[in-house]
């Protein structure tokens, strides 16, 4: 009787998602890509943390242990202070998890193993390689956050079934994603407890749909609700509204960094203050750690992005070799320009391509290339396609594993008729040199 062998099954699966295939999955699978994300390097961590801590040499700068008196300048190379060495300490990062479940109807099953292992392998990929694709895009957002998760800064609206959101951040909302609010804290936002029902346990709820033109979340249960312990997601501009949360990726309590960290951690604002050394490094009010900053209040796009270069040229020595915006503010910047400079730029290991168009500063022509995960009035710079600089996605084991170290590949949900698989991806984003990067705030469009 023909029918598929699970054993030749599970060896295919094993060789398939093993090594390659997965980054090849995770950086080409489809156009939605972010060009953030594709710009990163996949590097397998080196061992020295033993999967829980990712080791990263930090690259600030050439040192000041020059000059003219020999005797400074060796009592400087000798000393313990930033700045003595060009590579005097090292970022050290927690690796974090980010999980994924795989799951097949019995029926389905039954219908492939009873055909034969190709359509067995067919079924089990399809399923495996979405749940991939979806946890990149996870990655692409994060690949822009600060490593709690949030999906908007604020709500500007409710009502008894919906919020309102900013249209340049209603792309991380989805139909059937659970999301979950805080009340607003000091900068940076939410650090605060979230929200909680009249059992005092985390309030969440299901997103119906949404409306990208309005930002309009809708929504299975009523944000508003004011009755017990149910408080309402509060509404204002940016910093006094609720902060919303993927359920999936915020813990009910104060708000940490437990999510892979993006541009907005490493590159935080423009006056550092960290509650706590970021990564074991100390970085209170050092650009060359930090990254430098921007202040494009009231400037239009173009005229933002020279200000910004400039300053990158001048501050770090370096040219940009691209610089990532949103899509609004790269539509509002190419509005009038001759559409015949657009270039086209290969990004990543893969040299994945984008399309955008150049802003001619002082450090040369540097192509503008829109991210849709970024939010409107924020963008970053720098030399990107630099491999000792650019920052870079470290994984464990490989990119994307299956968690079968307990001899099982797949196994019946209790009390289903269903099979899973569990998948994770365990890493950071690391960024050696915050200080060769820029990253530009409060751009506005009129």
């Amino acid at each position: 009787m023909a029918g598929a062998d699970l054993t030749a099954v599970r060896a295919a699966l094993h060789e398939h998602y093993t090594g390659k295939t997965p980054v090849d999955i995770f950086f080409t699978a489809d156009k939605n890509v972010s060009p953030i994300l594709a710009s990163m390097e996949a590097r397998a961590d080196t061992g020295e943390g033993f999967g829980r801590i990712l080791v990263t040499p930090i690259i600030y700068g050439t040192g000041t242990s020059v000059g003219q008196d020999l005797t400074k300048v060796q009592a400087k190379a000798a000393s313990a202070t930033v700045g003595a060495s060009s590579l005097y300490t090292r970022w050290e990062q927690a690796a974090v998890t980010v999980s994924g479940t795989a799951q097949w109807a019995r029926e389905a099953m039954d219908a492939a193993i009873g055909k034969s292992s190709g359509e067995t392998f067919k079924v089990m990929t399809t399923e495996m390689d979405n749940k991939i694709i979806a946890m990149r895009n996870n990655w692409a957002r994060y690949a822009v956050g600060d490593g709690t998760g949030k999906l908007s800064k604020t709500i500007t609206a409710a009502t008894s079934s919906s919020i309102t959101v900013g249209t340049d951040v209603i792309n991380r909302f989805h139909r059937g994603m659970d999301i979950t609010a805080a009340p607003p804290g000091a900068s940076p936002y939410g650090l605060t407890t979230c929200y909680v029902d009249t059992s005092g346990n985390q309030r969440h709820l299901g997103v119906l749909g949404t409306d990208p033109n309005t930002g309009l979340v809708y929504l299975d249960g009523d944000p508003t609700v004011n009755s017990g312990s149910e408080l309402p997601w509060a509404t204002g501009v940016e910093g006094t509204g609720a902060v919303i949360f993927d359920y999936n990726d915020r813990a009910a309590g104060a708000m940490t960094a437990v999510l892979p960290q993006g541009l907005q951690g490493w590159l935080p604002g423009a006056t550092v203050v960290d509650s706590a050394p970021w990564n074991q490094v100390t970085r209170n009010g050092i650009s060359e750690l930090a990254g430098l900053t921007c202040d494009c209040s009231s400037l239009e796009p173009e005229d933002a992005f020279l200000k910004t270069l400039k300053m990158l040229k001048q501050q770090a020595g370096v040219k940009a070799t691209c610089l990532f915006c949103s899509d609004n503010d790269y539509t509002a910047f190419v509005a009038g320009k001759d559409k015949s400079k657009i270039v086209e730029i290969a990004l990543g290991q893969y040299n994945i391509g984008f399309k955008g168009m150049t802003v001619n500063s002082l450090a040369g022509e540097v192509p503008v290339i829109s991210d849709s995960m970024l939010p409107d009035g924020e963008f970053y710079a720098g030399p990107w396609d630099n491999e000792k600089w650019a920052p870079r996605l470290v994984y464990v084991g490989d990119l994307v594993q299956i968690d079968n170290k307990d001899g099982l590949d797949f196994r019946l949900v209790a009390g289903t008729a269903a099979y899973q698989m569990q998948l994770y991806s365990r890493g950071n984003i690391a960024f050696p040199a915050p200080g060769k990067f820029i990253r530009g705030f409060g751009l506005s469009i009129t």
